[in-house]
């Protein structure tokens, strides 16, 4: 069977992602709520794949992920996608995760990007690229960003945590904090994980949907959507895992 850590804020989504689990053949070792205990908690079980969501992970995901990465155990990882209006391919690249899944997919989707997953093939949730082929949203110039406030943001999207920051900047983690607040007001950007989809835009110019999509297996048909936004709404609401 085959072992997975399941990191979950929501009690409910947790149990219907078990069940789902229960279906593909694997055993949940075990149910985290933070990041911290996702890694405290991996270290411990060394499980093969571990199922995180976005939203229970917050702004330190990415450098949660990097940390897996670059750890004495490498886990496969399954990122559950909680979308809104300003996620883009960029934002999603990030995470450098096995698998990319809407968080409210359906069972069969689940399942299918288990199996695929489990067997060493990234993973994309066709919805997920339906979702990105809508015009990504324009974004504020840097222009009025200080040197150290952009030196901040350079760092933040290396994936560093406010405390790594802190130690390369010579600066407290507090003060750390009080920039990338001020950075993300001045850029209207919500999220860490859009600061550093922003930084990296500066400078890899090539579209961030076709560097996403050409890391995982996908028909060439999916690839298509990169071109041209679809005229329907993605997906059969009516089959969704639990929220």
């Amino acid at each position: 069977m085959t072992t997975v850590l399941v990191c979950e804020l929501s009690e409910i989504s947790a149990v219907g992602i078990e069940a789902v689990l229960k279906l593909a053949a694997c055993e949940v070792v075990g149910h985290c709520r933070s990041g911290d205990e996702m890694l405290r908690i991996a270290e411990l079980l060394r499980p093969e794949i571990i199922i995180a969501s976005s939203g229970t992970l917050g702004d330190e995901a990415i450098a949660m992920f990097r940390k897996l990465r670059f750890g004495s155990h490498r886990p496969r990882i399954i990122l559950l996608v909680e979308t809104n209006p300003e996620t883009t391919a960029a934002d999603l690249d990030e995470f450098n995760a096995d698998g990319l899944l809407m968080r409210d997919a359906s069972a069969a989707t689940f399942l299918e990007c288990i199996k695929s997953v489990r067997e060493g093939r990234p993973w994309l949730d066709p919805d997920l690229l339906h979702y990105l082929a809508r015009p990504e949203p324009t974004m504020a110039p840097a222009d009025n960003l200080t040197s150290r406030e952009r030196q901040i943001m350079h760092l933040a999207a290396l994936g560093m945590s406010n405390k790594e920051i802190a130690r390369q900047a010579t600066l407290s983690e507090g003060t750390v904090k009080m920039y990338v607040h001020h950075i993300l007001a001045k850029l209207k950007l919500t999220n860490r994980t859009q600061l550093a989809a922003f930084a990296n835009s500066r400078s890899q110019h090539p579209s961030a949907r076709h560097s996403l999509i050409d890391k995982f297996e996908r028909p060439s048909a999916a690839r298509d959507l990169c071109r041209e936004p679809p005229s329907s709404a993605p997906g059969d609401s009516s089959r969704r895992v639990a929220r």
